[in-house]
């Protein structure tokens, strides 16, 4: 007989089967990144494979937190700087097949957990799963992104920047500053979060990722998965910035500028001086991440590209909706790390 079945497993089962899974990994479910999240947060991670007649067809990856009484589990789970993970599903599996492995594993979270989040990249693909997810009456979000395709040659990358985001390079390349990818230390790392506290401060809040987070980053730039370019002015650092590298895609981070590097167009330099390194390593697309705030975005579309959209599936218990804007709110001040 035919069965699915799915198990928790250990970190290192987990390793070991994806040696040799007949699939591609993306970064998020790749160790290199799995122990950054882990050590840089201080935090659990859990897997799960499910096989159907003795043979694996998925492993997922996932990340959990406590908070209080609540339990909160996610591929990936929200506050730790993780894109989406999602389920590795083994390669030319049929879509019966996909919707089981989703509701096996599903059922074997369910009831055990307060908050449960799966997130999926925008793909052409995506239908499958949706129908899945929904069936299991998860709320569904799209998270918008903007995605620039920087598979052409630079000149015609350049010429579809809107004028806006043409001057403004232009700005900063007439300006006396020196923009550079760096080798970070973790001197430089400090340094970037000692901004990055003084850019969040503007706003009378905290950097919502703790420091030990970008530490770890360290490790990544080194097994090049991971950008780190700096503008200089008068030997100071006056903005940078950290992009992510996943196969052919480029993805950004985070930031910092302070009023130097606002006043002399730094960010826009940084984000052109990214795209030309992504284009000598054939990178063909860049993420430039969410959308949602009217000044950031308007910045962000300067550089062209399309509106697309991540997906995302959450369960919430009743208690956990009824106290939730409470939580976000204190995180949003700092007195509550999500992660």
């Amino acid at each position: 007989m035919n069965e699915i079945k799915s198990d928790w497993i250990k970190y290192s089962e987990y390793i070991n089967l994806l040696q040799t899974f007949d699939a591609t990994p993306n970064l998020y479910q790749k160790n290199d990144w799995l122990d950054l999240i882990r050590d840089g947060f201080n935090c659990e991670l859990r897997f799960i494979k499910t096989s159907y007649n003795s043979e694996i067809y998925a492993l997922t990856p996932l990340i959990y937190n406590k908070k209080g009484p609540f339990r909160m589990i996610g591929s990936p789970l929200r506050g730790f700087f993780t894109e989406f993970i999602g389920i590795l599903f083994k390669n030319d599996i049929s879509n019966e097949l996909t919707q089981k492995i989703i509701n096996s594993q599903y059922l074997l979270m369910s009831g055990d957990f307060h908050y449960i989040e799966f997130v999926y990249k925008s793909s052409t693909d995506i239908d499958i799963i949706s129908d899945a997810l929904n069936s299991l009456n998860l709320e569904e979000v799209h998270k918008p992104s903007l995605l620039i395709n920087i598979d052409v040659n630079k000149d015609d990358l350049w010429k579809s920047f809107t004028g806006r985001a043409r001057n403004m390079v232009r700005k900063a390349q007439k300006s006396d500053v020196e923009v550079n990818e760096i080798r970070p230390s973790i001197e430089w790392i400090d340094d970037y979060y000692d901004l990055l506290i003084e850019t969040f401060k503007k706003q009378n809040l905290r950097p919502p990722h703790p420091r030990s987070f970008y530490h770890q980053m360290k490790n990544l730039h080194e097994k090049r998965s991971a950008i780190f370019i700096e503008v200089i002015y008068k030997k100071k650092m006056i903005a940078a910035s950290i992009f992510l590298l996943d196969d052919k895609r480029m993805m950004y981070l985070s930031g910092v500028s302070d009023k130097e590097g606002m006043k002399y167009a730094a960010t826009s330099l940084i984000q052109w001086h990214a795209m030309k390194i992504a284009l000598n390593r054939n990178i063909s697309s860049y993420d430039m991440g969410g959308l949602g705030v009217k000044s950031i975005d308007k910045f962000k579309k300067s550089f062209g590209g399309e509106e697309i959209y991540h997906h995302k599936w959450i369960y919430r218990s009743k208690l956990f909706k009824f106290l939730e804007p409470v939580a976000l709110w204190l995180a949003k001040k700092g007195f509550l790390r999500m992660g």
